[in-house]
């Protein structure tokens, strides 16, 4: 898993020392100052927004060069809804199955949510800081240095120091909730090693919370399967496919949402919560290795899980109204 993210870590990073060090950093962060201001942020929050859209680590690790600890702090708490590459990949492979319209549907959908939700939870924590007394108005004040061409060096140096933090406060982390999941999804309740996920102790803990999804339409002898395959995105994007393929036996996505018996809303409901519950495990080691507050890591995960699921929830009832 850490080998997963490193790569796409690393390239995001060298995208962000190329914008810092060729000067268009601080000219993006003064242009998008006016609307951004609007909903209780400032400039200064737009270079962790557009590597959020790469991925959400180097966002958060970004955010180090905002001045105002209380908009890094609800940049901490919000940049999880900002839909990376993995969810990308989900989007995508998802609307394949779909096919036109409705998968393109779904993509934009999916990106329209996510902003909605980004933004609306920022203004409403920026008025609650302004009611409990923490005024601030955002403002920016930037040198403009004069644009030029990136030094390689300097690039490659920025890039790999922020790489190098991801690999050695979050590693630990990572690998240790990797190896649980290893175990729970390989090993049956009697710790039998096994083939067949469905028999695993991650199957069984699935099963359990299987019920959550019956509001969202997802029920019947294979509900375990799209309940385990949210656990298992909890740790990467792309295992929840991975996992909704070897769990019902399927070479393509259409026909794993045919064996689990899921419709339009169904699909559409599930690929919203995928949208907006939290990341990926590195996101959530890097919040807490920024914040340094279990509290916090823990309140931010689980406001992403209740957002995702009450919008997930709310897109199936309207679809099945629609529909």
């Amino acid at each position: 898993t850490i080998l997963l993210f490193t790569p796409l870590i690393l390239l995001v990073s060298i995208a962000s020392a190329i914008l810092e060090d060729s000067g268009l950093a601080p000219r993006l962060a003064i242009g998008l100052h006016t609307i951004l201001s609007r909903f209780g942020l400032s400039g200064h929050a737009t270079l962790p927004i557009i590597l959020g859209f790469g991925c959400n680590v180097p966002s958060i690790l970004s955010t180090r060069t905002l001045v105002n600890s209380y908009e890094r702090l609800r940049l901490l708490i919000t940049l999880s809804f900002i839909p990376c590459q993995a969810r990308l990949i989900v989007f995508l492979a998802t609307a394949s199955a779909l096919g036109s319209p409705y998968g393109l549907i779904l993509v934009i959908l999916s990106y329209a949510i996510a902003l909605t939700i980004f933004i609306i939870i920022n203004w409403v924590l920026f008025r609650i800081s302004i009611l409990k007394g923490e005024v601030y108005i955002p403002d920016i004040l930037l040198e403009i240095p004069p644009v030029h061409k990136p030094l390689a060096k300097v690039v490659w140096w920025n890039a790999w120091s922020n790489t190098k933090h991801f690999l050695i406060k979050a590693g630990f982390i990572i690998f240790t909730v990797s190896v649980i999941n290893w175990f729970i999804l390989n090993y049956s309740p009697s710790l039998n090693l096994i083939d067949n996920p469905g028999a695993s102790i991650g199957a069984s803990i699935a099963r359990y919370l299987s019920p959550i999804l019956k509001p969202i339409g997802i029920h019947g002898d294979n509900s375990w399967i799209p309940a385990l395959a949210l656990i298992t995105g909890f740790i990467a994007k792309e295992i929840y496919l991975v996992t909704l393929l070897t769990s019902t036996g399927s070479t393509d996505l259409s026909s794993a949402f045919q064996t689990i018996g899921l419709g339009l809303p169904e699909i559409y409901a599930l690929t919203v919560i995928v949208t907006l519950y939290t990341p990926c495990l590195a996101t959530v080691a890097i919040i807490y290795n920024e914040s340094r507050s279990i509290k916090l890591t823990l309140a931010t995960t689980a406001l992403t899980i209740l957002v995702a699921y009450l919008t997930g929830l709310i897109t199936y009832v309207i679809l099945r109204i629609i529909i």
